[in-house]
């Protein structure tokens, strides 16, 4: 119990640090990692992009249930987050010290193919407007076709950002245990 205590007291000092990268006061709910998943056909995956993987919540679970033929590209700008995701040994795994703004270089730099999805805990509307496209540019672009982007928010009225870039935008999950309570937004090319 005060192994968690401490984790959330030390993920709320990265928020408090640079509430614009961390974007969350608390890590994710394992309730919000259900719904995120919840949309993967993981059998058929192949590569997988978490943009802004944190402290690995989302990546632990994924790792989980990913083929042992697929990898995880996790891209995290943040320290203390990178020294965290180290520590998880899984051979699918390739983490990434970089912005997800250059996904598609990381993936021709790392000769990978197009992504099967993107699952992103960015957040995304504390971005300027310039960086918040780009990223979605690159997300959507760096997608195979029918590959699904997959965001949480808290602010789902913002959606008409991913449209932009998406042909198909859903809500398509909510959970209430989550601080704060958290919507999961589908986008398909």
């Amino acid at each position: 119990m005060f192994k968690n205590l401490k984790s959330k007291l030390k993920f709320l000092r990265r928020y408090l640090k640079n509430p614009k990268e961390v974007g969350a006061v608390l890590p994710s709910s394992r309730f919000l990692t259900a719904k995120m998943l919840e949309p993967i056909n993981f059998e058929n995956t192949r590569l997988m992009v978490e943009l802004g993987s944190g402290d690995g919540k989302f990546t632990r679970e994924i790792l989980k249930r990913l083929p042992m033929n697929a990898v995880l590209l996790a891209l995290e700008i943040n320290q203390d987050f990178i020294a965290a995701l180290n520590n998880i040994k899984d051979p699918r795994l390739k983490i990434i010290n970089e912005s997800a703004e250059r996904l598609n270089s990381i993936l021709d730099d790392l000769r990978l193919p197009k992504a099967d999805y993107v699952l992103s805990g960015l957040p995304l509307v504390s971005f300027s407007q310039d960086l918040r496209s780009r990223i979605l540019c690159e997300a959507a672009s760096s997608l195979k076709q029918r590959g699904s982007y997959i965001q949480f928010t808290y602010f789902p009225f913002h959606n008409k950002i991913y449209k932009e870039h998406f042909s198909s935008v859903s809500i398509d999950g909510f959970t209430l245990l989550n601080v704060p309570p958290a919507f999961v937004l589908v986008c398909q090319k």
